[in-house]
C-alpha cells in the first residue's frame, strides 16, 4: 500500500462527511439541533493521525462547513482546529489507548467544542441569549454529536499514521 494511503482515506472521508453534512444532517435533526458531522469526524481524525495533519484537515473541514452552513465564515474552522489540536496532542499519551478512553476523549472534545461554538457566536454577536443557547443548543448538540463520534470511532477503528503509543505526555506537549 502506498505511503500516503491514510491521507487519501482521510481526504475521501472528509469529502464524504461534508456531503453528508450538507445533505443528510438537516434531515436527522432532533429538537432543531442539527448534528455536526464535520466536527465529529475531525475528532476521530485527531485520534488517528499526526497533530499537524489533523489540524490541517480540521481547519479546511471547518471552512467548508461554514460555506455550506449559515453561520459566520471561519468560526467552525477556528473551533475545529482548536479541538483537533487539543485531542491530537493530549489524547495519545493519556486516553486513547483503549476504546473506552477514545470514547471518553471524544465526548469531552464534543462538549468543549459545543461550548467554544457558544462562546465564539456570543463574541461575534449572533447569539442574543447565551443561557438559552447553552440549554437549548449546546447540551443537546453535545449529546447528539457524542453519539455520532462513538459511531465514527467504531467505523474508523484501525489506527494509521499515529506516533508510537510509548511517547510520553511530556514529549507530546508543545515546547515553550
Amino acid at each position: 500500500m502506498p505511503q500516503n494511503s491514510p491521507h487519501r482515506l482521510n481526504v475521501i472521508g472528509c469529502l464524504l462527511v461534508l456531503v453528508l453534512q450538507a445533505g443528510l444532517a438537516p434531515h436527522i435533526a432532533i429538537m432543531s439541533v442539527v448534528p455536526d458531522l464535520s466536527m465529529c469526524f475531525c475528532i476521530v481524525i485527531a485520534m488517528r493521525t499526526k497533530p499537524e495533519a489533523a489540524c490541517i484537515y480540521a481547519f479546511f473541514m471547518g471552512l467548508f462547513s461554514d460555506l455550506i452552513a449559515t453561520g459566520p465564515l471561519g468560526a467552525s474552522a477556528i473551533v475545529f482546529a482548536v479541538i483537533t489540536y487539543i485531542v491530537a496532542r493530549l489524547a495519545p499519551g493519556m486516553f486513547c489507548e483503549s476504546y473506552g478512553g477514545r470514547v471518553f476523549t471524544a465526548i469531552g472534545a464534543v462538549i468543549v467544542g459545543q461550548i467554544l461554538f457558544a462562546v465564539v457566536y456570543s463574541i461575534i454577536g449572533t447569539v442574543d441569549n447565551v443561557y438559552y443557547s447553552l440549554v437549548m443548543r449546546v447540551l443537546p448538540g453535545a449529546v447528539y454529536n457524542a453519539l455520532i463520534v462513538v459511531v465514527f470511532s467504531l467505523l474508523f477503528r484501525k489506527s494509521h499514521g499515529k506516533t508510537s503509543s510509548a511517547t510520553s505526555l511530556k514529549d507530546r506537549l508543545p515546547k515553550i
